[in-house]
């Protein structure tokens, strides 16, 4: 797939979105089908871009355990999203929410892990971070405090509410599980957004660069999506038009992540055609 295409690719995903979403928006039962629809595609999309380029590269390759890593995340988000429809006679509301708040938990290591490992790529390239090490010590720091500020109040409010054993919310939010589980992976995403930026500093006027430009752009997208969706309570915002700007964040980080695996995958080719010439 060429960068052009990819450069395109989120946003006419979007473009395509909001059309349909705006064309159904006084239709509430269509508008849920739709939904459905798009939250398992943006899956799919996001799934395919990461497994093509982990199987594209060689067993036993750094980035390849990475790549498959972070395709797990989607994939169990499925299988979360297919508990929702399983009737309450066959499983119960609270173990429904606990086995939907485990899941949540164990895409979210994942996801860390996975993004980690990217993060963290230079070092098993040996390349060269750029800037004098206190000014990337004072990136990271920055990071740090910012994920404190933003996000530990989340985290430490879920955490509570887990360990008073209250794991079903009402008002229809998610449980405390899960939302633990999103707070503690936008703790860590936000502290890895620091070598996620260093890494594409290092690597800038490559190709190769778009990869991580990628994953950072869905990597905020996803957070400022899930602090949005911590703060809508209090923002008085319309339901139905809520529902609109969630699934908008949703959509369009889930096409960067699918962009940032493309990428990667289109350096691969790129290379292999070059060796094999």
């Amino acid at each position: 797939m060429k960068l052009k295409i990819l450069l395109a690719f989120p946003i006419i995903w979007l473009c395509i979105f909001l059309a349909v979403d705006l064309n159904l928006y006084n239709h509430p039962d269509a508008t849920k089908i739709f939904h459905r629809i798009q939250i398992v595609l943006t899956k799919l999309v996001w799934l395919a871009g990461a497994l093509s380029v982990g199987l594209k590269l060689k067993p036993g390759e750094y980035l390849r355990r990475a790549w498959l890593i972070f395709s797990l995340t989607p994939f169990i988000f499925l299988v979360f999203d297919a508990l929702l429809l399983v009737p309450s006679d066959w499983l119960p509301e609270e173990q429904s929410a606990i086995v939907q708040g485990i899941l949540s938990l164990l895409a979210n290591l994942l996801s860390t892990i996975a993004i980690a490992m990217l993060a963290f790529a230079w070092k098993v390239a040996d390349i060269e971070l750029p800037g004098p090490k206190w000014s990337q010590m004072a990136i990271r720091v920055v990071a740090f405090i910012l994920a404190l500020l933003l996000v530990g109040p989340g985290v430490i409010n879920s955490l509570e509410r887990v360990l008073a054993g209250q794991i079903l919310l009402l008002d229809g939010q998610a449980n405390s599980l899960d939302a633990l589980a999103s707070a503690f992976g936008d703790f860590f995403a936000l502290i890895l957004l620091a070598p996620l930026v260093l890494t594409a500093l290092a690597l800038r006027g490559g190709k190769l660069c778009w990869t991580w430009l990628f994953l950072i752009l869905s990597t905020i997208i996803w957070l400022v999506g899930d602090l949005f969706y911590a703060s809508c309570v209090d923002l008085n915002i319309e339901p139905r038009l809520m529902l609109t700007i969630i699934e908008t964040f949703r959509c369009l980080a889930s096409a960067y992540a699918f962009a940032a695996a493309s990428a990667q995958k289109m350096v691969v080719d790129e290379i292999r055609v070059k060796l094999s010439a």
